[in-house]
């Protein structure tokens, strides 16, 4: 008789697996690396059923790529490791991450966003065919991930921490928020205009306020005397 077997999902938590992708970075970077050095730099003397579904989690999250003797930490899992918690690219790498398993993403759509309860989850597990011991397995490492998402999104200081914790809280959905519009400056009140013309001198609007403006205007007042005194001169002349 076949025992009955669920379809493949990350059977830890996104925190987990970027605890196993850091073990690796830690000795080796980037480095293309067998994927029985890839256990043992998580702990595993061998590659055995434990340690494939461990490389195959961390893979599910998009923290591993590549195949056999080619396997190595991807630029995602970099851009979680090399900032702290709190960073705004950290918190954007988290959220991808959280939405890399294809079930998280179908979770996701079928329950538009939201984050399902327990029996709403397990239920619908039922109907894809996983076992109920896979659907548990399911609802343990989908919770992990969600609790992960908000603890890493509760450390982000910013002036839009409340609007980013909100929309980044499910593993399905997650965005960056656009900044608030910012109001004009308000108008200052301006110095009165003066200049010259055929009719003489012209003053036109403004207020004062401060002493500066104010002395600004008298050496403007100052400066069309001047021009007076002058166009007196050339009459002068004529008569």
């Amino acid at each position: 008789m076949v025992k009955a077997r669920s379809p493949q999902y990350p059977r830890i938590g996104l925190g987990e697996a970027i605890d196993k992708a850091r073990l690796i970075w830690a000795k080796d970077y980037q480095a293309e690396l067998p994927r029985e050095v890839i256990a043992d730099h998580m702990g595993y003397g061998s590659l055995n059923g434990k340690s494939l579904g461990l490389i195959a989690a961390v893979s599910r999250y998009g923290l591993l790529e590549g195949r056999g003797d080619k396997t190595k930490v991807t630029d995602l899992a970099v851009r979680i490791l090399a900032h702290e918690p709190g960073d705004r690219e950290r918190i954007d790498a988290i959220s991808e991450a959280a939405r890399s398993p294809s079930l998280f993403r179908d979770i996701g759509e079928k329950f538009e966003g939201r984050s399902p309860s327990d029996q709403a989850l397990k239920s619908y597990l039922l109907t894809r065919g996983f076992t109920l011991s896979g659907a548990d397995g399911v609802l343990r490492s989908f919770r992990e991930t969600e609790e992960f998402v908000k603890i890493e999104t509760a450390s982000y200081d910013s002036p839009y921490a409340d609007e980013v914790k909100e929309e980044t809280v499910s593993v399905t959905h997650a965005a960056v928020p656009e900044a608030p519009a910012v109001p004009p400056p308000a108008p200052q009140p301006g110095v009165p205009t003066i200049s010259m013309s055929d009719n003489g001198l012209e003053i036109s609007g403004g207020t004062i306020t401060t002493m500066e403006q104010f002395k600004r205007l008298m050496r403007r007042l100052n400066a069309g005397m001047v021009l007076l005194d002058e166009d007196d001169d050339d009459e002068s002349d004529l008569i």
